[in-house]
C-alpha cells in the first residue's frame, strides 16, 4: 500500500512540476527524490491527525490531548482500547457519517503512514548499500594500512 501511495504523491508533483515550471528550463530538470515524498506524506500525514484530533474532540468531547493521543495509538497499531470512537449514546446507529469518517480516518490514515514507513527503510537501505559499496571497493591492504593494535587495551591508533 506505501508504494501505491508513494507512487501517486510522485505523479502528482510530477504534474505540479510540470505546470509551474512550464516556462523555466532549469527548474523543469530538478528530480523528485524520496525526501521530497516523505515530507509530502508525512505533511499529509500530519493534516490527518490534525482534523480527526478535531473531530473527535467535538464529537466525543475528548480532550485535545486524549483526542490527538487516540490518532497516535490508533495509526501507529499499538490501540489501547483505553479510547473508542462512538461507543456512546448508540452513535453506531444513530450517526452512521460519524462512524464512516472513523473508518476512513483509520484506513487513510494507516495507509499514509504505511507509505513514510516504506520511504524511510527505502531510504535506510539505498544509505548502507552505498556504505557496502564504498567499502568494497577499498583494497584489503589500504583498510589496515598504518594502523596499530595496542595489545591488552581496546585502543587502535592511526599512523
Amino acid at each position: 500500500v506505501g508504494e501505491r501511495i508513494n507512487h501517486i504523491i510522485k505523479t502528482m508533483l510530477v504534474q505540479i512540476q510540470k505546470c509551474l515550471f512550464k516556462n523555466k528550463k532549469w527548474l523543469s530538470k530538478w528530480q523528485i527524490k524520496s525526501r521530497h515524498l516523505l515530507f509530502v506524506s508525512f505533511s499529509i500525514g500530519c493534516i490527518t491527525i490534525a482534523v480527526a484530533t478535531g473531530v473527535f474532540h467535538k464529537q466525543e468531547s475528548w480532550s485535545i490531548f486524549d483526542s490527538a493521543y487516540y490518532c497516535m495509538i490508533s495509526l501507529s497499531t499499538i490501540g489501547f482500547g483505553d479510547f473508542v470512537p462512538a461507543q456512546t449514546n448508540e452513535r453506531l446507529m444513530k450517526e452512521p457519517g460519524y462512524v464512516l469518517f472513523t473508518l476512513i480516518f483509520l484506513l487513510f490514515g494507516l495507509a499514509i503512514f504505511s507509505a513514510c514507513i516504506n520511504l524511510l527503510i527505502l531510504e535506510f537501505m539505498a544509505y548502507n548499500a552505498d556504505i557496502v559499496t564504498a567499502r568494497s571497493r577499498l583494497k584489503k591492504n589500504d583498510i589496515y594500512k598504518n594502523v596499530y593494535i595496542i595489545p591488552f587495551s581496546n585502543f587502535i591508533t592511526k599512523n
